[in-house]
């Protein structure tokens, strides 16, 4: 008989509930893709996701991004002490960049995505090697540069 091998799940409660997804939102309409969305894979498999929208799939990419920075994706292999590619192949990169580039995280929320970073690390027994751990050091309290491309570039 064939064993179940077992699942791993992007945007587990914890990140959609008490991190509320770090308040992740876009300009323009529909400020927030169709939560709670659920993608499960097999342990050290890539992940591949399917969407006809660019714009839910570039708000699926800021997921994804901000999920693997904040609490690592253990079960495929994804460590948190550091930035890894989203490989995103789509026949609309203009809509699919577009888009990529209307994704705002808000001010208040991007010290708490560093630290929550910097203390996973901790945890795990990592060491924070580069500055980009600190980005949110550089920024200004009132700082208008709250998009999400420049923490996490497309």
């Amino acid at each position: 008989m064939e064993q179940l091998k077992p699942k791993s799940r992007l945007f587990p409660p914890e990140f959609l509930t008490q991190d509320a997804c770090f308040g992740l939102f876009r300009i323009g309409p529909q400020v927030h893709a169709d939560l709670p969305v659920s993608i499960e894979t097999g342990t050290a498999q890539p992940v591949h996701v399917v969407h006809s929208d660019p714009r839910q799939l570039a708000y699926l990419v800021g997921l994804i991004a901000l999920q693997t920075w904040t609490h690592g994706i253990d079960e495929i292999g994804v460590p948190v002490e550091e930035r890894h590619p989203i490989l995103v192949v789509t026949d609309k990169p203009g809509h699919f960049a577009e888009s990529y580039l209307q994704l705002y995280l808000p001010s208040d929320k991007i010290a708490e995505v560093f630290r929550r970073h910097r203390v996973t690390v901790g945890l795990r027994g990592g060491r924070i090697s580069g500055t980009s751990s600190y980005l949110d050091h550089k920024l200004g309290q009132n700082d208008q540069r709250t998009r999400l491309h420049n923490f996490f570039p497309a």
